[in-house]
């Protein structure tokens, strides 16, 4: 980690030679001593004097200069973070996530360059990134201030988890009336107590921040249509359910309550509208009022015949009259 140079040992390597002086006795030095040296950077100078003397009086001597540059071959250090990351999407309609600041987190150090002076970079800034794809790779660079520059690399290859629900406007609960059956030309009958359950899947529009609204899954716990229902005031409960195409998928789902209102009247086939009845043999003036309530079948769309209130305004059998020519109005209600 220290920005330092190796000094050659010149009075080892060099081999010096005198005329009068055997080289074992002859005097070598060099101005800078040979090993390990502290040095301010790459392109840093250093000067070294190689000497060799004999052993005249005065000495004899020979100088050698030595200019060394410095070259800083040595790459900065970092730990970089794991290799591979799962990071969420997030919150909100866009399709994104948060790209981790590397710059910021990690603490790269380098032999010769200040901390501060290194250069830090990602090739995707930090901060809210649009995805398109299931992975996304992100490369940390740092560099020296040599030239050339040394730099170390960090890839991060991120996996995209989209775990942001579709949203959608849930519709109220409401109330529903009963098919009109007749109107399509079937007879009422117990069979026939139907509503029709609304085309959630139709009417709702859903949106998702990854998945387009038409890769969108949606569903409805009772198909859209005739429904047969029990009777007034039934319950049917309906589950409107949207899923993305994310692994696994994220889900919404709307629960409506449909109270079903049986707005269709009985049906009955009413007798001719005008009758003229006899009187009564024997001595009262009275006429037989005849009895619609057992006389008439009439049937509804969610009621049981045998669960039809019926009744008339005027009792069936005798029933005394004014005399010939009056006229009884006689009220039948199912």
């Amino acid at each position: 980690s220290s920005c330092s140079i190796t000094i050659p040992d010149y009075v080892t390597d060099l081999s010096p030679t005198d005329n009068c002086t055997a080289s074992v006795d002859l005097n070598e030095s060099q101005s800078v001593t040979a090993g390990s040296y502290t040095v301010s950077g790459d392109g840093d100078v250093v000067t070294v004097t190689y000497t060799v003397s004999d052993d005249a009086s005065p000495a004899n001597t020979t100088t050698c200069t030595v200019v060394i540059t410095v070259n800083d071959n040595d790459d900065p250090t970092v730990t970089c973070p794991p290799a591979t990351a799962t990071i969420n999407t997030n919150p909100g309609t866009s399709c994104q996530i948060t790209i981790p600041d590397y710059v910021a987190q990690l603490n790269p150090m380098d032999n010769c360059t200040a901390s501060g002076d290194l250069n830090e970079s990602q090739d995707i800034t930090a901060g809210a990134y649009t995805v398109s794809g299931a992975v996304v790779t992100v490369i940390y660079t740092v560099s020296d201030d040599a030239t050339p520059a040394n730099d170390t690399t960090c890839q991060v290859v991120i996996t995209v988890n989209d775990n942001i629900a579709p949203t959608v406007t849930c519709p109220a609960d409401i109330t529903v009336n009963t098919d009109v059956e007749v109107a399509r030309g079937i007879p009422p009958s117990p069979s026939a107590c139907s509503i029709t359950i609304p085309d959630y899947v139709t009417d709702l529009s859903p949106t998702d921040n990854c998945t387009a609204s038409i890769n969108l899954t949606e569903s409805q716990s009772i198909e859209a249509g005739s429904y047969g229902v029990s009777g007034d005031g039934a319950i049917v409960t309906v589950t409107y359910t949207v899923s993305d195409d994310a692994t696994p998928a994220n889900s919404t789902t709307c629960t409506m309550v449909i109270t079903v209102n049986d707005d269709d009247a009985p049906m009955v086939i009413c007798p001719p509208a005008t009758a003229t009845i006899d009187t009564d043999a024997g001595a009262s003036c009275s006429i037989m009022i005849p009895n619609y309530v057992t006389d008439l079948s009439p049937t509804d769309n969610c009621t049981a015949p045998g669960d039809l209130n019926e009744s008339q305004d005027v009792s069936a059998g005798a029933y005394t009259v004014s005399g010939d020519g009056e006229v009884v109005t006689v009220n039948y209600t199912v």
